[in-house]
């Protein structure tokens, strides 16, 4: 019984640290209140699970075939649970889901090379080999998890690569990978021969580190635009600063035109009512208006 509990509760933690994983890329953007509620449900149904898989082992045994479906379902609810309390494009959601059981895979099929040299001619009973598998597996897990936070937590593609009409095809590249791996590890085969575990490491590694580099490159490219577009702002910005300065150059020559005039009007008016000439300063001034109305 002690076995089954804990292969049970290492199911359980195998998915919790997959939610965990798919969970980085958007906490930065998450408040205080919105993780709470999230891994308040994630625990919540990891309890339940916890129960479930107790009572599915003692009523059904064990066998590879069994611990393959929890691997390969067993995501289900967490991912409906991230879907309903993250509120982001779901696009984001599936590309993180995607990304993350390939890490998950190859951490498996790693373990799965190790394992095969733990146990050399020894052979266990089956729920031996499981609870073996999953100690070494969570061991590997925590031993990368620097690597796997940093990794995560920048996982996300560049918003440009799902944007236009293909962004679906995009997002749902790691998990057509997935589900072709999935369909070959589906049986009740433990361990698989050399060459499956081989080709299950080197895809996921492959598209892990092609996605990388284009990744990088479409940053650059964004990069690059947002900085040809900041300076065409900044271009735009300085034209239109140009141009108010000629207008305002423009207006302090007109008024010191003015204010030439005005000064010479005075002195003209101050002269006629010095000579006593009242009708010609009244004159002039009628005129100047007339002039002001024509301009």
């Amino acid at each position: 019984m002690l076995a089954i509990i804990f292969l049970a509760l290492n199911i359980v933690a195998t998915q919790l640290i997959g939610a965990w994983l798919r969970y980085l890329p958007f906490s930065p953007t998450m408040s205080r209140d919105e993780i709470k509620v999230l891994w308040s449900r994630l625990t919540t149904w990891s309890l339940i699970a916890f129960v479930g898989h107790c009572l599915l082992i003692d009523r059904l045994g064990v066998e590879a075939f069994f611990y393959k479906m929890t691997l390969i379902l067993g995501w289900l609810p967490y991912f409906l649970i991230a879907l309903k309390t993250i509120e982001v494009d779901p696009k984001l959601h599936v590309f993180a889901l995607g990304m993350q059981i390939l890490w998950v895979l190859m951490l498996h099929t790693l373990v799965v090379i190790i394992n095969n040299f733990v146990l050399k001619a020894e052979v266990p009973l089956p729920i031996d080999i499981l609870v073996l598998h999953n100690v070494l597996y969570l061991t590997m897990f925590f031993v990368l998890i620097g690597l796997e936070r940093k990794l995560f937590l920048n996982i996300l593609p560049a918003k440009s690569m799902l944007e236009d009409q293909f962004s679906w095809y995009a997002a749902s590249m790691p998990m057509a990978i997935v589900i072709g791996i999935m369909f070959l590890m589906a049986d009740g085969m433990y361990p698989h021969g050399l060459r499956e575990q081989f080709s299950r490491l080197v895809i996921p590694l492959f598209f892990f580190l092609m996605y990388r580099s284009m990744s990088i490159s479409t940053r650059q490219i964004d990069e690059r635009n947002r900085r040809a577009h900041d300076n065409e702002r900044i271009a735009r910005r300085l034209e239109e600063l140009r141009n108010y300065n000629l207008i305002m150059q423009e207006h302090q020559r007109r008024l010191e035109i003015f204010r030439h005039d005005r000064r010479h009007n005075y002195r003209l008016i101050s002269a006629m009512l010095d000579a006593g000439d009242v009708q010609a300063a009244i004159d002039h001034v009628e005129a100047q208006d007339h002039l002001l109305v024509e301009r």
